[in-house]
């Protein structure tokens, strides 16, 4: 099976990534400010003015180029996730319906927003969920009215903003809260300092479940950690590993990690998935105790 699609098989077919069948729809929203006058994406818009983020899509004028400067930045760090976000972004045009004279009924996404009183919020796109795409039905709905008074960089933003939340749909996420979240990170000037832990307390943050670690996409679900928060043992979902003359397929195979990233072993899968069944019921009886009055 070639690789993208094996990690498009794990982000989308595994029991716990399938959006619930009483899905509530998933919005792209704008904020609209009077006095001045100012239309932004909300993503940005609280980058910009909550997080003190600098948004920065790349010198070109076009949409499609500042989607993919994100994205190319992006596959640096985490090339997995930027590969298969680049395919779904090729596809986006052959799945968007854009519509005028309608607007949105709200959909109930946006999770809790402290706004000024002179801005509202106005819902520009939405995204259905695979099981809820009826023949002739469209992935994207977006309001055309809207997106011509939008600038490029917010375009771009939005297309982004629904790639991320494609995947956050998967995993059954029902605001946007930490779609917005990533978002704003990857889009922004600082993500150019981010190393492999930063990343991986990015997606760990947002609730995602796979990150390239130094160089070895993992899955987040199956891993076991230092008391630094580094990764110790961990799913492989891909990769390789050089040892001497050999390269050695990682693809399904549980590593071992130094905490410095580098690799310390390949760990026999029937001792590895003894010690995941282990530390799976340590992290249950955790929880448990944490919500114990």
């Amino acid at each position: 099976m070639p690789m993208i699609s094996f990690f498009i098989s794990l982000f989308l077919l595994s029991p716990q990534s399938r959006a619930s069948t009483d899905w509530v729809g998933n919005g792209g929203n704008l904020i609209e400010c009077q006095n001045p006058y100012r239309l932004k994406l909300l993503d940005y818009y609280e980058g910009q003015y909550r997080r003190n983020l600098t948004m920065d899509l790349g010198p070109a004028d076009s949409v499609n180029e500042k989607v993919l400067s994100v994205l190319n930045r992006l596959e640096k760090i985490n090339p997995s996730r930027a590969q298969i976000y680049k395919m779904w972004f090729r596809e986006f045009h052959k799945e968007v319906e854009f519509f005028q004279g309608h607007k949105f009924v709200p959909t109930p996404d946006t999770g809790t927003l402290i706004i000024p009183n002179n801005c509202e919020i106005i819902q520009i796109g939405a995204q259905r969920p695979d099981n809820q795409i009826m023949p002739g039905d469209s992935r994207y709905l977006i309001s055309e009215d809207l997106w011509k008074r939008t600038s490029s960089e917010d375009r771009a933003g939005l297309i982004l903003h629904e790639l991320i939340y494609r995947e956050g749909i998967g995993l059954e996420q029902t605001t946007s809260t930490r779609v917005r979240y990533f978002n704003q990170i990857i889009s922004s000037r600082e993500f150019e300092t981010y190393d492999s832990i930063k990343m991986l307390k990015l997606i760990q943050a947002v609730g995602f479940r796979y990150v390239d670690y130094y160089g070895v996409p993992i899955d987040l679900e199956h891993a076991g950690y230092y008391p630094s928060g580094a990764v110790h043992r961990a799913f492989a979902t891909g990769g390789e590993y050089i040892q001497g003359q050999n390269r050695i397929s990682l693809k399904s195979e549980w590593v071992v990690f130094n905490e410095d990233g580098t690799i310390q072993s390949i760990q026999k899968r029937e001792s590895a998935i003894t010690e995941d069944a282990a530390e799976n019921s340590h992290r249950k009886k955790n929880k448990k105790v944490k919500g114990t009055f």
